[in-house]
């Protein structure tokens, strides 16, 4: 019994010590779902304004970064449902257009180049040609989609111009009407 006291002392020890260096040596360590409830990485988008231009319709969109990252986006389209009416005279999406990120726009290569500062926020921009009219007759303008990607990036100190991705980032955002 004596021997058995000792052997369990021994353990008890070992594993109260044990626990106490673990706690010591990674204190508070906060778990991934924790940290990402207290950090949210996100994006809010909201339709700024539409307007005509020499090329055509000029639709822009505000992106409000909130989170403590730069946001570097990658990619972004707008999406539009052509809508065809069958025999019953139901209208049926018969085929999608999709108008990709006005690139030679400097608004839109500077997010993609610099991003979004943390907290900030930047405006991008999207031109639908002349010949194209947006008009209930032939597009589902209820089901207007903007399509966005990007990364929240952490700039490194020595080199200023790198940024390292942290997460990853893409949503759809649903326009009500544009008319």
């Amino acid at each position: 019994m004596n021997k058995f006291m000792k052997v369990s002392s021994i353990i008890l020890i070992f594993c109260l010590v044990s626990g106490f260096l673990v706690r010591f040596t990674y204190g508070d360590m906060v778990d991934k779902k924790d940290y990402e409830a207290r950090n949210v990485n996100e994006v809010i988008v909201e339709f700024e304004s539409r307007k005509t231009v020499k090329e055509g319709t000029k639709i822009r969109f505000k992106i409000y970064n909130n989170s403590k990252f730069t946001y570097l986006l990658t990619k972004a389209r707008m999406k539009f449902e052509n809508n065809i009416k069958n025999e019953d005279g139901e209208y049926i999406n018969s085929s999608k257009l999709y108008l990709a990120l006005d690139s030679a726009n400097k608004l839109n290569s500077n997010l993609m180049l610099d991003g979004i500062e943390p907290n900030g926020d930047g405006y991008i921009e999207f031109i639908v040609p002349k010949g194209l009219e947006l008009n209930k007759k032939y597009f589902a303008l209820d089901s207007t989609k903007m399509e966005y990607e990007g990364n929240f990036a952490e700039e490194i100190p020595i080199f200023k111009f790198l940024k390292i991705p942290v997460e990853q980032n893409k949503g759809i955002w649903s326009i009500k009407a544009l008319s």
